[in-house]
């Protein structure tokens, strides 16, 4: 079994799967949660990373502290995202995020950024769960066939047709929706995921497992 050590007493801790990196993203705040399958589920995330360890100097003396998530995009990029609830994202915070960028320099990201519960929305973070569920299917079949069957890019549609068109039904919607993070299937930006929501064929950026 495993086990679980949340860096601060009385932390709240978990994981997830996250189905296209294939291995377990741990959590210590709902709040991290949230961002985890934000980010897992995100075209653009080629690698997600988690308390990661980095050191810097406050003052004259060594320091340290955990990153909440180091992210690699597509393009190569890295992107570090301290979670914070909106009351804790002080100047205290900024200042250790600067002291790191100031000592660790490109080492460990192009950028740092603080990322708020006022950040994210419902409809994103239910349909980047919704997607993560989908793609713990691991139906490779599945998403395959109905990678064959979509029609041309820029084609707009809806998941009912796109399933409808794979010839295999629910298992073919369930397949659509994880086909979301490769940017093949292009949600109506601020519209829920369901059957008759719309979207948008596109062209594979992301080639993890979905």
């Amino acid at each position: 079994m495993r086990r679980l050590t949340p860096r601060h007493v009385g932390a709240e801790v978990g994981e997830f799967v996250d189905p296209f990196r294939r291995r377990y993203v741990q959590w210590e705040s709902g709040l991290e949660d949230k961002v985890a399958n934000w980010l897992a589920a995100l075209p653009s995330t080629a690698d997600l990373r988690e308390q990661q360890l980095a050191r810097y100097r406050k003052g004259l003396l060594p320091a340290h502290t955990f990153l909440d998530f180091v992210v690699t995009r597509t393009d190569g990029s890295r992107i570090v995202y301290a979670v914070r609830h909106a009351r804790d994202a002080d100047d205290e915070l900024r200042d250790v995020l600067r002291a790191v960028a100031d000592h660790e320099g490109d080492g460990v990201a192009d950028e740092f950024r603080i990322l708020r519960e006022t950040d994210l929305d419902r409809v994103s973070i239910d349909n980047a769960r919704l997607v993560c569920r989908c793609a713990r299917d691991f139906d490779r079949a599945g998403v395959a066939r109905v990678e064959d069957s979509l029609p041309r890019a820029g084609t707009r549609t809806t998941f009912r047709d796109v399933a409808r068109r794979s010839g295999i039904g629910a298992r073919g919607y369930r397949a659509a929706v994880a086909l979301v993070q490769s940017g093949l299937v292009r949600p109506d930006r601020g519209e829920r995921i369901r059957p008759d929501a719309g979207l948008t064929v596109g062209k594979r950026t992301n080639f993890a497992t979905a």
